[in-house]
């Protein structure tokens, strides 16, 4: 079981992609998502990785913030 490796299932996952809006469950493989689908399909990774039921809760991308106000940056690109 490699240590960066995780399943995400039975929620529902927001990508903001085009191709494939949401689905039901991420793998995520060395760190990076690896895919994404629907119904049972993440069942063929258990066997390598560790897995979170997100008990149909959403899972959103993250904004990731190095402490820049998000908010305060935007309004001055607007001013």
């Amino acid at each position: 079981m490699e240590a960066n490796n995780l399943i995400l299932y039975n929620g529902k996952v927001i990508t903001l992609s085009e191709d494939r809006p949401s689905g039901e469950w991420v793998y995520i493989k060395n760190g990076l998502i690896e895919d994404i689908g629907d119904k049972e399909g993440y069942k063929q990774y258990l066997l390598e990785s560790p897995s979170i039921d997100l008990k149909g809760y959403t899972l959103v991308p993250g904004f990731i913030d190095s402490h820049v106000h998000l908010m305060e940056s935007a309004f001055n690109a607007l001013s």
